[in-house]
């Protein structure tokens, strides 16, 4: 019985990880292919002027472009918004002179976090080579995306973030749980209550006793 409890709680621990691996690479797939829901002008601790960029879900991507000095300094973008840094970014680890996409992602919290730097110069096009840390680049053919160059790529992060992959991963768990075991365990419950078998639902009349002899439920 010990060991029966064990092998349950282990799968619907990995299905649950893996779950919400999913969701999150799946998320950032899904925000660099449709349009994104709002986005703002910040600083993070006073560093940069960056692109905060919310998309599907709980996804955020910030975009830091080293032009934005330059377009700022001759009036052409509104002073951006003072903000701190969340966690898993550190505005002071990008390169001046790069671009860089930084996104975290995951649902219901964001549980994965990754940033690729570019070697972009002004006026390049949108051809620019990324290096990746903490993510995978995928070249897919799409349109819209928050930015005309990375209109044919996602950024899927790798880095976890500890808090939000530990209570996605407990929440898609229970899901897994309650879908795997709760529902045909309340089922099997119910055909008791009606005097039926509760493997294959045959009509005992309440004599659960004897066992079932269209099964062999209680007979071996």
């Amino acid at each position: 019985m010990r060991s029966w409890v064990i092998r349950r709680v282990l799968l619907c621990t990995v299905l649950g990880v893996l779950t919400s691996l999913g969701v999150a690479w799946g998320a950032g797939v899904r925000t660099f292919r449709t349009r994104p829901d709002s986005w703002i002008r910040v600083t993070y601790d006073g560093v940069g002027r960056w692109d905060e960029i919310r998309a599907w879900g709980t996804t955020i991507v910030i975009h830091w472009s080293f032009a934005q000095d330059d377009f700022h300094a001759h009036g052409r973008i509104p002073d951006p918004v003072k903000k701190t840094a969340p966690r898993w970014l550190d505005p002071s680890t990008v390169p001046r002179d790069d671009d860089a996409i930084a996104i975290a992602c995951g649902w219901p919290l964001r549980c994965l976090a990754g940033r690729s730097d570019s070697s972009r110069t002004i006026g390049a096009s949108g051809t620019s080579s990324w290096h990746a840390q903490d993510a995978w680049i995928v070249d897919i053919p799409k349109s819209g995306g928050p930015t005309e160059f990375l209109t044919n790529r996602a950024f899927l992060p790798l880095r976890p973030v500890w808090t939000g992959l530990l209570l996605n991963s407990a929440f898609f768990s229970a899901c897994w749980a309650m879908t795997l075991f709760g529902i045909p365990m309340a089922r099997r419950q119910m055909r008791r209550r009606r005097g039926r078998c509760p493997t294959c639902a045959y009509d005992l009349n309440h004599n659960l006793a004897t066992g079932c002899p269209e099964c062999g439920w209680r007979r071996e």
